[in-house]
């Protein structure tokens, strides 16, 4: 038996869906953990062996299961798994699925750029008064988090770079295994919208749409991003900025710095859309600003390269590595700044048109499920 242990999450929700649909014969058993009963997300009735577990009852509630399986997933490696992992003496394969932020606030790499920064000081969203037993409680964590990741038999990631990250900063003798997430938006949704897209440029076009970020966080960088895109500010454009996920604190400051800068050609998100309804939106974007400092907004990037957009990321990161490996060009985030408005804005569609294939062929269900089949059959 496989158990599978997940935070409540949208990606949750698409992969129990992917693994039920084509991976029914494997026995499996889910296992929500969450800090509530009412979960956003996931909802366990409509799942087959899929559980909710309490945080406060993790250690004895999931032991249970472990003693009876023979490979353990952990889809976003917690603290409170990482303490689970050191206490017990497990004979089940461990295999972490990388999300990004459960290693990369453990790291020394700075995610902020410096207008971020100086927001999120100025908000004092890090800045907490910590008791001695708090103190203690995270040194704590940190001491699990390492020896756990001591432990782990596999590291599941759709590249070696960021396997790599791991190898780099904790001591691990964990192997790499290739693995993808079933793409959240699939193609059907790709289609409808792109149809859309084309009845749309059959009108006159209003204005020229930029999309920044993926989320509320700050590490998205918003401010940094506005700061180079203030002088076009003139220009027929929209600044699309998901923000309906992340820091409340945080998001109001971004809506308020936003609407100071471009006025009512800022458009803040704030509700969470469906698929359909986010790939609609997706779709009428001329370009999209992925500046973060680490890996992050994947499910977005690959959604916008089936929709054949124009997308600047930070060229530093093992995402680029990533992208151009398998053949797909982005733009790079830190040459904004000395791009005229019409280069910002210029396609190659032989450029867009190999990315979208590319993509097709390779964040493909077809691509999930052969690495999923191959990791279960081994």
């Amino acid at each position: 038996m496989d158990i599978h242990i997940m935070p409540d999450s949208f990606y949750t929700k698409v992969f129990i869906e992917f693994m039920q649909k084509n991976f029914n014969e494997i026995k499996s058993v889910f296992i929500i953990i969450s800090k509530d009963r009412n979960l956003k997300y996931v909802d366990i009735k409509n799942y087959t062996n899929t559980k909710l577990l309490l945080e406060h009852k993790i250690e004895n509630e999931l032991l249970r299961y472990v003693k009876k399986c023979d490979r353990i997933f952990i889809h976003y490696l917690r603290n409170d798994e990482c303490e689970f992992i050191c206490k017990n003496k497990i004979k089940a394969k461990i295999y972490w699925a990388l999300w990004g932020s459960d290693y990369y606030q453990y790291i020394t790499k700075d995610l902020l750029q410096p207008y971020t920064k100086r927001i999120v000081k100025n908000l004092k969203l890090n800045r907490k008064v910590i008791s001695i037993k708090e103190q203690y409680k995270k040194y704590k964590y940190i001491m699990y988090r390492k020896k756990a990741i001591q432990r782990i038999d596999y590291i599941l990631c759709a590249h070696p770079a960021e396997y790599h990250i791991i190898t780099r900063y904790f001591k691990t003798n964990a192997r790499f295994v290739p693995f993808l997430y079933p793409t959240p938006v699939n193609q059907q949704i790709v289609e409808m919208s792109t149809q859309l897209e084309t009845k749309i440029k059959h009108n006159i076009k209003q204005d020229f749409k930029i999309l920044v970020g993926n989320s509320g966080n700050p590490t998205n960088n918003h401010a940094d991003i506005f700061e180079k895109l203030y002088r076009h500010r003139h220009e027929n454009i929209k600044i699309i900025v998901p923000l309906s996920y992340g820091d409340e604190k945080y998001i109001k400051h971004i809506i308020k710095l936003g609407k100071k800068l471009f006025g009512k050609k800022f458009v803040p998100l704030t509700q969470f859309l469906d698929p359909h309804q986010y790939a609609n939106t997706l779709s009428q974007i001329d370009i999209a600003i992925m500046n973060h400092n680490r890996q992050q907004a994947i499910g977005n990037i690959i959604t916008l390269l089936y929709l054949k957009k124009k997308i600047f990321i930070n060229h530093s990161l093992t995402t680029h590595t990533f992208l151009e490996d398998i053949g797909i060009k982005t733009y790079d985030c830190n040459t904004i700044q000395n791009l005229t408005f019409e280069q910002m804005l210029s396609i190659d569609n032989s450029i867009l048109d190999n990315n979208k294939n590319v993509a097709e062929q390779f964040f493909s269900d077809y691509t999930s499920k052969k690495y999923m089949r191959k990791i279960i059959t081994s």
